[in-house]
């Protein structure tokens, strides 16, 4: 890869655990970097199109909206059109009437279309359903927006809004599994700690504490700066989804007697015309926990003209991550 990132998050309290970036450069020998880039920090200062960890951002609001459940059912042909525009599966044969479950565990674009529907009359991606998708995923889970985390060069990406002319069906059916929307890591990983924290929103933060005069003050206890984004129940709803998706498919990785749950991400990269067929980004979200969500972590991997996949390059990344911390915050199994 050429870039790999990775951010640690408490979803309690909003605080930022760790963050890194590869290729980095040391501070002592500055000097001898060769690309400005590396000065970056790509987790607050790269805003991309983060791809299908998004789906649990739409899944959350279906729920809170209550226009899904996780098994509720849909019929999936593989592909969906909207307008003039056609929509498939990179996972293809698993036709028939499922469960949006189903469609989580296998990243079924089509199904998180028909979710962003169901926000709507059911039938199309309407102006309610756009608006109701904007609502949700800029106006409460902070996406497309800056954090505010106390750290220069924050960029805030973008997420069209439903009036403009270019918010349309196309973008906001594109949207509903993470593409055509630019959000940075942080704002992400900020936004899924409100989903499965109870559905409290913290503004992040990098600061413990404050000297004065040699004394340690530290921070006060944070509160949520935007209220309850979802209700406690479709937080639970979420949680349980990711938790079984994950259990489904890769869980054996993962230390005995804790909930982790997870969703990867294959992101397709804009170009002239379209989307590159020779790149992508590749992500893992999740979270861990014994009895409530202790970290939340999210992994990103980019290489110039390489096709990265999110369960293959990032989820192994994070699953060495998620049992490391395990054992470093000392989390005692359930039970």
């Amino acid at each position: 890869a050429d870039l790999v990132s990775a951010v640690v998050m408490d979803p309690r309290t909003g605080k930022v655990i760790a963050m890194a970036n590869t290729p980095s450069y040391d501070p002592a020998e500055y000097y001898k970097v060769t690309d400005a880039s590396h000065f970056n920090n790509a987790i607050i200062s790269k805003p991309f199109e983060p791809g299908s960890t998004v789906k649990t951002f739409t899944m959350s609001a279906a729920i809170d909206t209550n226009a899904a459940k996780a098994t509720d059912t849909f019929y999936n042909t593989d592909s969906i059109r909207i307008n003039d525009y056609v929509i498939g599966n990179a996972t293809k044969g698993r036709t028939g009437t499922i469960s949006f479950q189903t469609a989580m565990e296998w990243s079924l674009n089509t199904g998180f279309v028909t979710l962003g529907m169901r926000m709507g009359d059911g039938n199309s991606i309407n102006p309610k359903a756009r608006a109701t998708i904007y609502d949700y995923f800029h106006n409460k889970f902070g996406l497309g927006t800056a954090t505010g985390v106390e750290l220069a060069g924050e960029t805030g990406g973008r997420i069209v809004p439903p009036e403009q002319a270019d918010g349309n069906a196309v973008r906001y059916s594109n949207m509903t599994f993470g593409q055509g929307m630019d959000s940075t890591m942080l704002q992400v990983a900020t936004g899924f700690s409100s989903l499965v924290n109870g559905g409290d929103y913290y503004t992040p933060t990098v600061i413990a504490g404050t000297m004065n005069n040699g004394t340690y003050q530290p921070s006060v206890a944070p509160v949520p700066s935007r209220g309850a984004v979802i209700s406690p129940e479709t937080s639970r709803a979420i949680r349980a989804m990711m938790s079984e998706a994950r259990a489904s498919s890769i869980g054996s990785l993962d230390k005995k007697g804790y909930e982790i749950g997870g969703k990867t991400g294959t992101a397709q990269i804009p170009e002239a015309g379209g989307y590159s067929d020779s790149e992508t980004i590749a992500s893992y979200l999740g979270y861990g926990g014994a009895d409530t969500p202790e970290y939340v972590i999210m992994v990103s991997a980019y290489g110039q003209d390489k096709v990265f996949q999110g369960a293959r390059d990032a989820s192994p990344i994070f699953t060495d991550l998620s049992n490391w911390m395990l054992d470093y915050l000392k989390i005692q199994p359930k039970g």
